[in-house]
């Protein structure tokens, strides 16, 4: 149950690379990239991630987990989720450390995501015979259902023969208040381009996947495909400040519905 970690220090940039997360012990595995200039951290922001790091690294489990949430509390990374997400795997907590493993994969970091998805999701596939399926689902080969650990909540997704998620042909799609229109006119409004972006010419499409629930909200907010310098979590910020949509329906009632919406960052 040893966790390693190799440490970089250049450029102003702290590089942590902890490594993997085994069957029966679990090892962290995380990087981050800080830059002191772009984000403005506080150097006691820092020190509580470093503190918390090396007490997850000596066992201190407890320790960490306070440290590394007075990091959160300061300047949330992927990196003290998911360092808090081992500590609380070693002391047993799965659902805190599937939590945290969540939180680090909505900003964007891929190991905490692909280990969400093992250590936190059970994943059946069903191949269904209805013919009202084959009717709703144009293309249906087999379905998949998820469902989280620690919750009650299931997702069921339709998968064509090449494994592409199809929609219901019932369903009408959620709406942004007032419309695209509206939409994209709160996205201008309230993106701020990062400096560290700007500063070094980062520009491009952050592709932004999210579910509206049958109440309106926007929930499971994930990054599908991105860019650096801040794009991405400059969008996963944007998307959560959204206000409640139209909900999407099937057959006229209120259902829970994907939307993958892409962001466009260009420098003038």
């Amino acid at each position: 149950m040893e966790l390693s970690f190799i440490r970089f220090i250049s450029n102003f940039h702290l590089r942590i690379k902890i490594k993997s997360l085994m069957k029966k012990h679990l090892l962290v595995l995380a990087t981050i990239f800080i830059s002191v200039i772009a984000y403005s951290q506080s150097s006691k922001c820092l020190r509580n991630l470093e503190k918390g790091t090396t007490a997850v690294n000596s066992k201190s489990y407890e320790e960490g987990i306070s440290y590394l949430s007075l990091s959160i509390d300061e300047f949330p990374t992927s990196t003290a989720y998911f360092n808090r997400a081992a500590a609380y795997y070693y002391l047993g907590d799965t659902c805190s450390s599937c939590n945290d493993l969540a939180e680090a994969s909505n900003l964007g970091d891929k190991d905490a995501e692909k280990l969400h998805l093992k250590k936190c999701i059970l994943i059946d596939t069903i191949r269904e015979t209805a013919d009202s399926i084959f009717e709703e689902f144009p293309g249906y080969s087999y379905s998949i259902l998820s469902k989280t650990i620690c919750s009650d909540y299931k997702d069921r997704t339709y998968r064509n023969s090449k494994g592409e998620i199809i929609q219901s042909v019932w369903i009408t799609m959620p709406e942004f208040p007032g419309g695209d229109m509206k939409r994209n006119k709160f996205l201008s409004q309230n993106i701020h381009y990062p400096m560290e972006a700007a500063k070094n010419g980062y520009q491009g499409t952050v592709y932004i996947s999210f579910i509206i629930d049958s109440g309106g909200s926007v929930t499971d907010i994930k990054l599908l495909r991105g860019s650096g310098g801040g794009l991405n979590e400059e969008a996963l910020r944007v998307v959560r400040m959204m206000p409640k949509w139209k909900p999407g329906t099937r057959k006229g009632k209120p259902v829970r519905v994907l939307f993958n919406m892409p962001i466009y960052f260009k420098l003038s």
